[in-house]
């Protein structure tokens, strides 16, 4: 499977209905990196399913959002007094019924797993051995095919793309490789750059499937770019028939899910398999025998779009893609759905008198295109220190991280040429870097006309919340659980203290920058403009235009672990490596990244491509 993952974002599409205006397209249906496609189900269950990559042939590679189902990777065999370690394999062998893997073998090509996954069958006639422990979980020998019509219509069926890919051969493997020239050196107990260090050298074959499992280099790509978890959690069908076989799992932690990827580590019937463990808050990679039953099952497929008969759904989690056939009574969205336009370019109003650059990286029916603009337009001060911060001292000293009265908040939604500062102004006395209050508001004349300002919409979003202000929060109970391993992640993003507010123009939060940016693969680092270069004041390390460069998101930030440590002024904000920081005080040097929202149904189309080289220009 080869990454593709822009190029879907530059298809040259027919006229919108929205106003915006593309090119024609030989086919107007696409999926973007990030987008969740419901498709199928199992155990009466639709399937929600995750594009994680886009082929060479812009069809879409998924994985399951859950695990489906826990099942052995191979049947095991029962106990032998003849065990040989060293049993050999070559490509979808059959086995002899004694070949001494009493833990079940590690080559997907002859494992029971992948020929439940693609049989299509009600009654499985099994090849190798019979996953047919009574009793266990590790029986699933009566059960029907994946692919079976109790899950998958014919019409689905036909449209998941049978496809080669590239499996990593062990030293048991009687067949030849096609490809690699070193053994895979996959041992779990080193380093996890080293896991899979050799990946792309080691021995390979190839081989078709319908319905897979991502290698161990799938899972380092994605979680790279889309952040995909070491462990995942389950469907409910998934724990109710754990459940109705007698064992128990715990239906809110996390699992392990298998991969294909074999490893030798004293075995031939280990895999490597990404999973989760309390000494390794971040997730490890550890062995595993195919025979464990404990392990989950998230497949994956490739369909092929040009199968496709029509698609609607915006693709967001909680508004998947379906996809519609011909004899379906569903009506398709029309070839301009809005959706499509999600990663294209506009140039939009001017900051310094400079054109600015946004990126679409969101669409809703209520809030139109959210645009994000593509590179730090200047440096300013979050919010300015000073006496007015009177209910916590270090506010006080280092300014506040409440969004709801910062600067930077007020001077984004302002249209007048001199702005009211609600609280202590970022002028030279207040701030050290970059004094903006004699400046006019980001949205007034000179930056913005008014007919681009009548086109921006309103939005009305949530902003974390430091507990120092948790009684103006609308929703949330609790203060923010934050996991610093493998980065940071928010532990309770369900539960947390969150404040509603409306803006038109804001900076980007935490949650918006993973679901509408980092889940889709792109880049999230940014450069500042020449014109934010040549005008800052801050030049103790410079701040080069077109080198990276460190920006503010919006939301506040609190360690509970530190309850009695004052964090009225941490804010979050992504340092020129690309890694989410804490900031303790205000200086100034720090760069700002806005967001507008641009309605979706306005008369006054734009031209050009999306591209960033020709990016779509009101006319």
């Amino acid at each position: 499977m080869k990454k593709n993952k822009f190029i879907i974002f530059f298809l040259l599409i027919s006229t919108l209905a929205c106003g915006i205006s593309f090119s024609d397209s030989k086919n107007p249906i696409s999926f973007n990196t990030g987008d969740y496609i419901e498709f199928g189900k199992y155990l009466n269950s639709p399937i929600l399913w995750k594009v994680m990559e886009i082929d060479e042939n812009e069809n879409p590679v998924l994985i399951s959002e859950n695990i489906l189902t826990f099942k052995s990777f191979d049947a095991q065999e029962e106990d032998t007094s003849d065990f040989d370690f060293n049993g050999a394999i070559g490509l979808d062998q059959v086995l002899p019924e004694s070949t001494g893997y009493t833990n079940g073998c590690n080559n997907w090509s002859s494992s029971s797993l992948r020929q439940w996954l693609n049989s299509s069958e009600k009654n499985i006639t099994w090849k190798n051995r019979i996953p047919d422990k009574k009793g266990s979980i590790l029986s699933y020998d009566k059960e029907a095919g994946f692919l079976s019509s109790e899950n998958f219509s014919n019409e689905e069926v036909a449209v998941i793309l049978p496809y080669k890919h590239k499996l990593i051969l062990t030293s048991h493997s009687k067949c030849d490789p096609i490809g690699g020239s070193e053994e895979f050196n996959g041992n779990p107990y080193i380093k996890k750059e080293t896991i899979i260090g050799n990946y792309n050298n080691g021995k390979y074959t190839e081989i078709e499937d319908k319905v897979s499992l991502m290698s161990i280099n799938d899972f380092k790509n994605w979680n790279e770019k889309l952040k995909l978890k070491y462990a995942k959690s389950a469907t409910e069908t998934a724990y109710n028939q754990v459940i109705s076989k007698g064992y128990e799992i715990d239906s809110d932690s996390l699992h392990p899910y298998w991969t294909k990827t074999p490893v030798e580590y004293n075995s031939n019937s280990s895999l490597l398999v990404p999973t989760y463990e309390a000494e390794f808050d971040e997730g490890e990679i550890l062995p595993f025998d195919a025979n464990v039953y404990g392990i989950g099952v998230a497949p994956v497929i490739v369909l092929n779009k040009d199968n496709l008969s029509g698609i609607f759904g915006s693709g967001m989690k909680a508004d998947p893609i379906k996809i519609i056939f011909a004899n379906s009574s569903e009506k398709a969205t029309p070839l301009e759905r809005p959706e499509n336009n999600v990663g294209k370019y506009i140039s939009f109003g001017k900051y310094y008198d400079q054109p600015i650059l946004w990126r679409i990286i969101n669409y809703s029916s209520q809030y139109g295109y959210q645009l994000f603009s593509d590179s730090i337009i200047c440096a300013k001060v979050y919010d300015a220190s000073g006496k007015m911060h009177k209910e916590v001292s270090r506010r006080a000293d280092y300014g506040s991280n409440y969004w709801g009265d910062s600067n930077i908040r007020q001077w984004l939604n302002s249209y007048k040429a001199e702005v009211s500062w609600i609280n202590n102004p970022p002028s030279e006395d207040n701030v050290n870097q970059n004094p903006y209050d004699k400046e006019k508001g980001f949205l007034a004349d000179g930056n913005f006309t008014e007919k681009e300002r009548s086109l921006m919409t309103p939005v009305k979003h949530k902003t974390l919340l430091n507990s120092i202000d948790y009684k103006k929060a609308n929703t949330g109970s609790q203060a923010q659980n934050w996991n610093y391993d493998n980065g940071m992640s928010l532990e309770n993003p369900e539960t947390t203290y969150y404040e509603e507010l409306i803006d038109t123009a804001y900076l980007i939060s935490y949650e918006e920058l993973n679901n509408f940016v980092i889940s889709r693969g792109w880049d999230y680092n940014a450069v500042p403009t020449k014109k934010a270069q040549e005008m800052s004041t801050y030049r103790y390390y410079n701040l080069f235009a077109e080198e990276e460069w460190s920006y503010y998101l919006r939301d506040s930030y609190e360690n509970p672990n530190y309850k009695n440590f004052d964090s009225g002024s941490d804010l979050f904000i992504i340092d020129l490596n690309g890694q989410m920081k804490i900031r303790h005080f205000h200086s100034g040097a720090t760069g700002i990244r806005p967001c507008i929202n641009i309605k979706k149904d306005f008369s006054n189309s734009f031209d050009g491509v999306g591209t960033k080289e020709n990016p779509l220009k009101l006319k």
